[in-house]
């Protein structure tokens, strides 16, 4: 946890120094219009990146750690509620006006819906980082490690790929996100009860529900991404009801037979 602990510091720390000089030398605009003119060669692959930011997605990528490792589900249920209250603290008390709103829609690629309000942060890079934080934690290797924030990051510019959002909104994403895995594990230590058998079921019956909703009746605002929800939802629901029989089956088997 060390190794990890370091690597999100540090990358948490870049992102905020970042973010600074964004502002400071008035970055921003030029920066958002210089990473969105990639959408011309990488549009659809920002669009289904993005995607993976979306907050019900996201939680889905927990299934496959539900049996064996409680623990890092445990923090993440932390995470996430670290990171929602200041996320929405933040958008509605600042208001930050989102590209379409500010710039002519006319001079940038603007893939999906044109959203104009509360830009500051990115919800979606939040929700990534943390995931990828949180499971950054419970990995031993620094490649896979690396190899999460990485992908954090281009969800994260996936966001201004799409063209809804700057690159102030991405910077400050990834470093709540990053910093509320560090709270979420912090937490999860000190409150253990997430790791009980109870827990499991509650979590996994909720997380197989969330995959039938994946695939049931969940708009993700972008359609030219169905076929990657509905192989989402089908792998990991599949993946979810096999851990949950799996579960209750080693819980209830008498301890003669484990």
């Amino acid at each position: 946890m060390n190794h990890s602990k370091t690597l999100l510091w540090l990358l948490s720390m870049t992102a905020l120094g970042s973010l600074l000089a964004c502002y400071l030398l008035e970055l921003n605009e030029a920066l958002f219009y210089d990473i969105n003119s990639t959408s011309l060669y990488l549009g659809s692959l920002w669009v289904h990146l993005t995607i993976l930011g979306d907050g019900l997605i996201a939680a889905l990528f927990m299934i496959p750690f539900l049996r064996k490792q409680p623990r890092t589900v445990w923090a993440m249920v932390w995470a996430a509620l670290v990171f929602n209250v200041i996320l929405h603290i933040l958008k509605a008390s600042l208001d930050v006006p989102r590209p379409p709103f500010v710039l002519p829609t006319e001079t940038f690629h603007l893939i999906g819906p044109e959203y104009h309000h509360r830009s500051f942060p990115s919800g979606h890079t939040a929700t990534a980082a943390a995931v990828a934080g949180v499971i950054a934690f419970g990995l031993k290797s620094g490649w896979r490690q690396l190899g999460l924030l990485v992908a954090a990051s281009l969800i994260g510019l996936s966001r201004i790929g799409v063209g809804v959002h700057w690159p102030a909104d991405v910077l400050a994403g990834l470093a709540l996100g990053w910093l509320s895995a560090w709270i979420g594990w912090k937490i999860s230590a000190k409150i253990s009860i997430g790791s009980g058998f109870v827990f499991q079921l509650i979590t996994g019956f909720l997380l197989i529900a969330a995959a039938i909703i994946l695939l049931v009746n969940y708009d993700t605002h972008y359609p030219q991404t169905d076929r990657l929800r509905y192989a989402l939802g089908a792998i990991l629901l599949a993946w979810g009801i096999i851990d949950y029989i799996l579960i209750i089956v080693h819980k209830t088997r008498p301890a003669t037979a484990r």
